[in-house]
């Protein structure tokens, strides 16, 4: 794995619930291992999705800034981001990192850092 996950890419953390009075670890076997979360393969999976969708919405970002000239780039990120909450094609937990990338390849970052709403 070549690739570099950056470290601001969510960790997610899935909490489980077993019946029983006594205490208990919950971990997955994954090829003869035992893991508490999710191995880096799949962090590493997660990551490469959300890095194409940032990259389809920076296509997307750039056909609105044309079609809408007067709108400010704090409008047009936050209209990516409701459609990309509306289409949930990512984790809630990694919808705020994959507008952040896409504002990023934009060149719009400073815009989604001022919104109220973040």
């Amino acid at each position: 794995m070549d690739e570099q996950i950056p470290d601001d890419f969510p960790r997610i953390e899935r909490l489980a619930a077993v019946p029983g009075a006594r205490p208990k670890l919950l971990v997955r076997m994954v090829l003869n291992q035992y893991f508490i979360g999710e191995t880096e393969g799949e962090r590493l999976l997660r990551f490469q999705r959300c890095e194409l969708v940032a990259e389809e919405l920076k296509e997307v970002g750039e056909t609105l800034e044309k079609r809408y000239p007067s709108a400010s780039r704090q409008e047009l990120i936050m209209r990516l981001a409701e459609g990309l909450r509306c289409e949930r094609i990512v984790l809630p937990e990694e919808e705020t990192w994959t507008i952040e990338r896409a504002a990023q390849l934009l060149g719009w970052l400073f815009a989604w850092r001022k919104s109220p709403d973040t």
